[in-house]
Formats: C-alpha cells, sequence, structure tokens
C-alpha cells in the first residue's frame, strides 16, 4: 500500500523545487535586463556626447572656466562640488544609519515601539 503522506511530500517537494528554479531565472533574467538597460543608457549618452566632445575635447572634464562668451567650458568645479556635498553627505549619514541599524537590532526598546521606527526606516 502507498503511503499518501510521502506522495504529497514529494509533490509539494517537486512544487517547491520547480518554484525555487523559476524564481532564480526570473530573478536572473530581470538582473540581466536591468544591466541591458543600464548599458543602453550608457551608450545613449555616450553617443548624444560625440558632438560635444568633438567639438570641445576631453578637456572639458579638466578645465574650470565656464564662459559662454569665449565659448570655453570647463566642469571640473561642478564635478568637485558633487564629490564633496557627497562625502558631507555620507560623513553625516553613516553614523545616523549605523547607530539606527544598531539601536533596532539590539532591543533597546519594546517591539511595540522599535516596529513602527523600523516601518519608517525601511
Amino acid at each position: 500500500m502507498v503511503d499518501n503522506t510521502s506522495v504529497d511530500l514529494k509533490r509539494k517537494n517537486n512544487l517547491v523545487t520547480r518554484a525555487d528554479v523559476g524564481f532564480l531565472w526570473l530573478t536572473l533574467a530581470l538582473a540581466v535586463g536591468v544591466a541591458v538597460v543600464l548599458a543602453w543608457v550608457v551608450a545613449q549618452t555616450a553617443i548624444a556626447a560625440i558632438p560635444s566632445i568633438g567639438q570641445f575635447g576631453l578637456s572639458f572634464l579638466t578645465a574650470g572656466s565656464w564662459d559662454p562668451v569665449t565659448n570655453t567650458y570647463g566642469i571640473l568645479p561642478q564635478i568637485y562640488g558633487t564629490l564633496v556635498t557627497s562625502v558631507i553627505a555620507l560623513l553625516f549619514a553613516l553614523p545616523f544609519g549605523v547607530a539606527a541599524a544598531i539601536f533596532l537590532s539590539e532591543d533597546f526598546l519594546p517591539k511595540f515601539i522599535t516596529n513602527p521606527i523600523a516601518y519608517a526606516i525601511e
């Protein structure tokens, strides 16, 4: 006599395995899709930048003067400003983020207080 429990268990395990494999392929397809879209955006940006690079050269990235009257353009101050403000933002955000993670994971307060805070952070 066949045990119905073992047949049901095999059927359930087979379904779970198929679902896991399907999820794996779906995740892989979405990851490849993101990479393809990113490559497309980079390619389109590069294609659109070819006329400017041809006219102004790559010195556009290292020059510091932006003067439309004399037709000289350089973006180094903007790049520098972006990097500096990003570093300053990280210097402020990193300690707060680590402190919030420690605060929420170490059970300093009861769950009815930490759960809404964790939900708001997520």
